[in-house]
């Protein structure tokens, strides 16, 4: 009696858990897993204007905590926002993207596009000490982020994120997310990546940035 208590009790536990998969699962966000690896985070933007936004995200140095530590570069590009005004304003106004959807009841989803390496000789992103093992190879995650909430389901944006190698280098990335590369969004990738950085004012922040 008891055991078919217990083996009806499991299969409600399954049932419920199959219903609750039908929403998109919330992934870690670079935004938490920078704070819980490095007990602090903050975003500088760069960039913004109504499609493409590009930031530092950081964490603080845990000798000196005025002292900042830039541990990704991320490039958004905006897709036709469908989410309430009051959210995108926030985000438009310099808000951490993820947090902010989460905050406003928004399911988040990752779906990778291109997982590769960029030579830091040829992107200068960060201050990276000449003892690092990974100072000529920087790991970049490309993904698109689809966001549901009730009824609506859509592209939010693509994203770019090259990371700081003492922060996450590419064997860690791709143990984290399954590599899926595709010579249409690596080519997409590098549009981006270049298309940043032939702005000047962009390159000019970079070098202002990491002169600190």
């Amino acid at each position: 009696m008891h055991l078919n208590k217990l083996i009806l009790s499991f299969i409600f536990i399954i049932t419920l858990n199959i219903n609750y998969a039908d929403t998109i699962p919330s992934s870690i966000l670079n935004s938490e897993r920078i704070q819980m690896k490095f007990g602090s985070y903050g975003l500088d933007i760069l960039f913004s204007d109504h499609d493409t936004r590009v930031s530092y995200l950081y964490s603080f140095d845990s000798s000196n905590h005025k002292k900042k530590i830039y541990q990704t570069f991320a490039i958004v590009k905006f897709h036709e926002s469908e989410i309430d005004q009051e959210t995108q304003k926030r985000i438009d106004n310099g808000a951490s993207i993820g947090a902010t959807l989460k905050e406003s009841g928004w399911s988040i989803n990752k779906i990778n596009l291109d997982i590769t390496r960029i030579n830091s000789d040829e992107y200068p992103l960060f201050k990276t000490p000449e003892t690092s093992e990974n100072l000529h190879s920087l790991a970049a995650h490309f993904y698109k982020l689809k966001i549901k909430k009730e009824d609506k389901f859509f592209d939010y944006a693509e994203i770019l994120e090259i990371h700081n190698p003492d922060y996450l280098n590419y064997n860690e990335l791709i143990e984290i997310f399954p590599e899926t590369n595709s010579d249409e969004s690596h080519k997409r990738l590098k549009s981006i990546l270049e298309g940043v950085f032939t702005k000047r004012n962009v390159l000019f922040l970079v070098k202002e940035s990491n002169k600190q």
